[in-house]
C-alpha cells in the first residue's frame, strides 16, 4: 500500500516535482544573489524610494481588502459546512466543503509557523532599500541585536495559496479533470 501512496503520479506531479524544483530555484536564487540584484533593479527603477507601499491601491485595497476578501471567504466555507450538517440539500457536499475548511485553515496554519520560523524581513526594512536592519542571508543566523523579520512567506501570497485547494475539490467533482 506504502509503495503504491508513493508511486502514484499525483504524488509526483502536484507535490515532489513542485517542491523539487521550489528547491532548485530557491538555492539558486540564495547563492548566485539574483534575488538581490532584481531587488536592487526594482528599488533603483522606483526612483530608490517604496513608491507604492502606502499607497491606496496596493496598501488598502490589494493588501487589506485581499486579506479582508479572503477571511469573508473562508467564513462563508466554514458556514457553508456547517449548515451541510442541518440541510439534506448541501449534505451531498459535505466531504468537499470539510476537505476545503481543512485546506484553507491548514495553509492558514502553516504560512504562520513558516512566519515565525524563517526572519526573512520586508525589503523596506533592509538598510540599503532605506531600512534600519542588515541584510542576513536566507538561513544564516541572525545576529544577536537584531529581532527576525516576518516577511516571508509573504500573507497575501499566501492567501491565494490557502484556495489551492479547490483545485483538488474541482477533480474530485469533475473525474474528468483527473487526466490534468
Amino acid at each position: 500500500m506504502r509503495e503504491r501512496l508513493l508511486s502514484h503520479p499525483l504524488l509526483l506531479s502536484h507535490l515532489l516535482m513542485p517542491f523539487t524544483a521550489f528547491l532548485i530555484v530557491a538555492v539558486f536564487l540564495e547563492y548566485s544573489c539574483v534575488d538581490i540584484w532584481l531587488a536592487d533593479s526594482i528599488y533603483r527603477w522606483s526612483g530608490n524610494t517604496w513608491r507604492y507601499r502606502d499607497a491606496w491601491l496596493t496598501a488598502v485595497l490589494i493588501h487589506e481588502g485581499g486579506r479582508d476578501l479572503v477571511g469573508i471567504a473562508a467564513a462563508a466555507l466554514l458556514v457553508m459546512t456547517m449548515l451541510s450538517l442541518s440541510f439534506s440539500r448541501l449534505e451531498p457536499w459535505r466531504r468537499i466543503l470539510v476537505f476545503l475548511v481543512v485546506s484553507t485553515l491548514g495553509c492558514g496554519l502553516l504560512i504562520n509557523i513558516l512566519k515565525s520560523l524563517t526572519h526573512v524581513d520586508c525589503p523596506w526594512d533592509i538598510l540599503r532599500y532605506g531600512g534600519s536592519h542588515p541584510y542576513v542571508r536566507n538561513f544564516h543566523p541572525l545576529p544577536a541585536f537584531m529581532e527576525a523579520g516576518a516577511c516571508f512567506p509573504a500573507g497575501h501570497a499566501s492567501a491565494a495559496y490557502s484556495w489551492f485547494g479547490l483545485y483538488y475539490a474541482a477533480r474530485i467533482l469533475n473525474p474528468c479533470l483527473r487526466l490534468i
